[in-house]
């Protein structure tokens, strides 16, 4: 019996672990080899001495595998000796990952020799093929840029890119992938940008000019501020029937035309909304923020000293900071 429970046991474990390989078994082949192009090496991108390589790659399929290419395909960066160096897979955008794609490869100083010789591997994952292959292309050495700065590095980087998208969107001409910025042609948002992001890590570091962004000058100017917009507000009326009556009333009880005007307008103003605030919604915020405003038009009329409006928003600041620091506990 104990046999039989042993053999039982190693039965159901090769179960477990045959069934589920032949249930991921990929529905499709390739049309043909999967192959790279357009292959290009930088360095200096975003430190002295790292290595970046773009291209474009082509796992072409007739009819798609409802898999997609990110579980199926692996890209691969083999150095002279066939050991790996680095690896990324298909960012499945268009068509699932398969048919044309760019890719990238970002490698930190001392990782990766600039100009070595090196391979690109397309390799099938074994968990979907019985008999998985592997497609090598040498990088040539045409491949490597000659730029020596940082700037011209990212500036052939982004050129390549942009080409590579002009490409990319002759293929799925239903994606917009660039459109026109201050500085030039820039990834379209959210399309371009999304996926080139996807299929080459940390690119925006490496080819800042090719995400929109707009420049806009600091304001370093220091500025001199002055009363004369209080002196144009305080002479409003001057000329009209309505600049004589003011004054007139002023001088009957012995104040300025802007105080006067303040004490019989603006505060009963002011004062009729708080209440009325206070009764209606039981609580007076509404009519302190209506008479903030009343306070302002009044000052932009004339009617208001420039000191009593300064100071009455004084207190309001005050009040604000009390409430959101302190009265919420």
């Amino acid at each position: 019996m104990k046999i039989v429970k042993i053999v039982s046991l190693i039965v159901a474990f090769a179960l477990s672990v045959i069934v589920p390989a032949a249930v991921l078994a990929l529905d499709g082949t390739p049309a043909a080899d999967p192959s790279v192009d357009n292959i290009h090496g930088f360095k200096d991108l975003v430190l002295t001495g790292d290595v970046a390589i773009f291209g474009e790659y082509n796992i072409p399929y007739t009819t798609l595998p409802s898999t997609p290419a990110s579980s199926t395909y692996t890209i691969k960066l083999m150095d002279a000796g066939g050991n790996q160096v680095g690896a990324v897979v298909p960012y499945a955008t268009f068509d699932l990952g398969y048919n044309l794609g760019a890719f990238g490869l970002y490698f930190s100083p001392g990782a990766v020799t600039f100009g070595g010789t090196y391979t690109i591997r397309i390799s099938q994952n074994p968990v979907y093929f019985a008999s998985p292959e592997s497609f090598d292309y040498e990088i040539p050495a045409l491949a490597w840029t000659t730029a020596t700065t940082q700037a011209d590095n990212r500036v052939k980087l982004a050129l390549a890119v942009l080409a590579t998208a002009e490409r990319l969107h002759t293929q799925y001409p239903t994606y917009t992938l660039l459109e026109s910025g201050l500085s030039g042609t820039v990834l379209y948002s959210p399309t371009g940008e999304n996926y080139f992001r996807g299929a080459f890590y940390g690119i925006q570091a490496m080819a800042p000019s090719l995400f929109l962004y707009e420049v806009a000058p600091y304001e370093t100017t220091s500025h001199v501020y002055t009363e004369n917009m209080s002196a144009n507000y305080t002479s409003r009326y001057g000329g009209t029937w309505v600049g004589p009556e003011v004054t007139a009333t002023a001088n009957q009880f012995g104040l300025t035309a802007t105080a006067v005007m303040a004490m019989i307008f603006a505060l009963p103003v002011c004062l009729g909304f708080i209440i009325v605030s206070a009764k209606k919604f039981h609580k007076t915020e509404p009519g302190f923020l209506v008479s903030a405003l009343v306070v302002l038009t009044v000052y932009m009329m004339g009617w208001m000293p420039a000191a009593i409006f300064a100071t009455i928003y004084q207190i309001c600041g005050i009040y604000l900071g009390y409430v959101w620091f302190y009265a919420r506990g």
